[in-house]
C-alpha cells in the first residue's frame, strides 16, 4: 500500500543519513532525508506496454549500492536469492564481490554462477547456512502462523514477530539441552 512503502522509504531514507553518520563521520544536521515510496522509484518496473522490465527492476536494487560503499581488507561476499540474476552477478564480479546467490537452474541459459564460485567450498557452506536461514523463516510462516499477519499497525505485528522469534529460539535452546 502506498501509506506503508512511504513510511518504509523514509526509514530506508535515515537508515542510510545514519550509515554516512556513524560510518563517515558527517554531522546529522548537515544531512536531509526524504523518502520517495512507490511514487518515485529509480526505474519503473514494468514497460509502457505493462510487461515486466527487467532492466528496471535491476536498477531498483539497492544491493549493489550499498556493496560499493563496503570496505574490506579481503574477500567479500554476497549472498542472496536466486532472484538475483546475471546482471547481478556480473556486476558484483566487476566490484570484485563474489556472489553468493542461489543457483538458478531454470533460467533461460542456465545459471548465472559457474565453476568461478560455485566450485569452493565457502559456496556450499554458504548454501547450508541459507538452508538454516530459510527453515527457520518456514517455521515462522507456518508454525507460527505468519504467513499472513493476523494484526494491523507495525507495532502489533512487530510484537507478534517478536513472540514468534522468541518461541522459536526457545524450541532451539530446548533441542540444545540434554534431556534428563
Amino acid at each position: 500500500s502506498d501509506p506503508y512503502d512511504q513510511r518504509l522509504s523514509d526509514r530506508r531514507a535515515e537508515s542510510e543519513r545514519n550509515w554516512f553518520v556513524t560510518k563517515e563521520g558527517l554531522k546529522a544536521v548537515n544531512l536531509a532525508t526524504k523518502g520517495y515510496g512507490a511514487q518515485n522509484p529509480v526505474a519503473p518496473n514494468t514497460r509502457p506496454n505493462g510487461s515486466d522490465d527487467p532492466d528496471g527492476r535491476q536498477k531498483n536494487r539497492k544491493g549493489l549500492e550499498m556493496l560499493q560503499k563496503v570496505r574490506a581488507p579481503g574477500l567479500i561476499t554476497v549472498a542472496g536469492e536466486k532472484g538475483y540474476n546475471a546482471e547481478f552477478v556480473a556486476s558484483c564480479r566487476a566490484l570484485n564481490v563474489t556472489p553468493h546467490v542461489a543457483q538458478n537452474e531454470r533460467r533461460q541459459g542456465g545459471s548465472a554462477l559457474d565453476l568461478r564460485t560455485t566450485s569452493w567450498p565457502g559456496y556450499a557452506v554458504s548454501q547450508r547456512v541459507r538452508k538454516r536461514v530459510e527453515e527457520i523463516f518456514g517455521w515462522i510462516k507456518t508454525v507460527g502462523n505468519f504467513r499472513r499477519t493476523r494484526y494491523r499497525g507495525v507495532e502489533r505485528t512487530s510484537f507478534a514477530a517478536y513472540l514468534v522469534g522468541a518461541a522459536y529460539n526457545l524450541l532451539r535452546i530446548a533441542k540444545l539441552c540434554p534431556s534428563g
